[in-house]
């Protein structure tokens, strides 16, 4: 199981329409939107993927926080985003 964070913060489970495979890239760039994606690993073992080129106007605050958790600082995230196992994620 996934979850998609929003820019507003709000959150909802996602799930790829293969489990045994993961989200795809077309399934990704859906849910967030853009042409570019990121994927980095968070403190606790988990990824989150994130359009780097999002309008920086719309902070994803729950998104940066997550990410800067365990890590003491680091880069905002703006739009959406998405956590999840590693494995969820081609």
């Amino acid at each position: 199981m996934a979850t998609l964070i929003q820019w507003n913060g709000e959150e909802r489970e996602i799930h790829p329409r293969n489990l045994a495979r993961g989200f795809t890239h077309a399934e990704i760039h859906a849910l967030i939107g853009g042409t570019v994606i990121e994927i980095m690993s968070l403190a606790d073992g988990r990824v989150i993927v994130i359009d780097p080129d999002a309008k920086k106007g719309f902070v994803n605050l729950k998104a940066t926080k997550l990410f800067q958790a365990g890590r003491g600082t680091g880069r905002a995230s703006a739009g959406h985003a998405i956590v999840g196992c590693p494995g969820e994620i081609q």
